[in-house]
């Protein structure tokens, strides 16, 4: 799965349990942050806020086979939520869960400074050309 097609999947998958950004201008739109386009900074978040990594991490180039190399992406989700007396829904980690066969899963537990957090980390393999 590529890039546009993984965001477009998740955007699909969470829009319906997201917060929402308040914008300066008093612009109000669905809490889930990706590349293009970019949320401004001077921003308010409300509820749960999903982004979607920028670039994906790269492993080393690995198995040559055939003149090709074998290398691994990973994509990352960070979920936050941002109401902090209302866990993470259950029916998004679900959902999640059962879109995709192969995910990692870190949990940030809520601190007296940051929010709960969960970052998924969602795999991707391309062969390279020598």
């Amino acid at each position: 799965m590529n890039a546009i097609a993984l965001r477009t999947t998740l955007e699909t998958l969470l829009t319906p349990s997201l917060g929402t950004y308040t914008l300066k201008g008093g612009q109000v739109m669905s809490a889930f942050w990706a590349f293009p386009p970019s949320v401004p900074p001077d921003r308010e978040v409300q509820g749960l806020e999903a982004i979607f990594g920028k670039q994906p991490r790269r492993s080393p180039p690995s198995r040559h086979t055939f003149g090709n190399a074998h290398v691994e992406q990973t994509w990352s989700l960070r979920l936050v939520q941002h109401n902090r007396s209302i866990p993470i829904p259950d029916s998004v980690l679900n959902a999640i869960e059962q879109a995709f066969t192969e995910v990692n899963s870190i949990l940030l537990e809520q601190t007296q400074i940051a929010p709960a957090q969960i970052v998924y980390e969602f795999r991707d393999s391309l062969f390279l050309r020598k």
